[in-house]
């Protein structure tokens, strides 16, 4: 007959179980010239892309942001103008610069929710 095999269980966060996740909401970022926060409806895809919007309902994309190819910092410093936010990297491309998006959420629990998201997707590389 077939021997049972011994199973190691090793504690698997749910998060992990289900792969890259996918998110939407409304978060401020500031922007490449215009560094004050904008209002931005976002939504994080399976395929590793983060699409942000000016309207929660509008198909024209304002940007979007491949997560394999960005840095995110979970933990900046600290901003009191800020004090939910995390910083999106990217490296300069072509003409672009490398830059840091700051992107800014309402309350502590939103701010967790979008990192453990983002997290998720494994192509994204954390910096401290």
């Amino acid at each position: 007959g077939i021997e049972p095999v011994a199973v190691e269980t090793t504690e698997v966060k749910e998060s992990e179980l289900m792969g890259p996740q996918e998110k939407e909401g409304w978060l401020e970022k500031t922007g490449y010239v215009n560094t004050s926060y904008q209002k931005r409806y976002f939504k994080l895809m399976k395929n590793a892309s983060l699409v942000y919007y000016s309207e929660a309902h509008s198909t024209k994309e304002q940007g979007s942001i491949n997560l394999n190819e960005v840095t995110l910092k979970a933990k900046p410093p600290k901003d009191d103008g800020a004090p939910f936010y995390f910083i999106i990297g990217t490296k300069a491309v072509g003409g672009m610069a490398s830059r840091n998006m700051k992107i800014k959420a309402t309350s502590q629990q939103e701010l967790d929710s979008w990192i453990t998201a983002l997290k998720s997707h494994k192509g994204l590389k954390l910096v401290e």
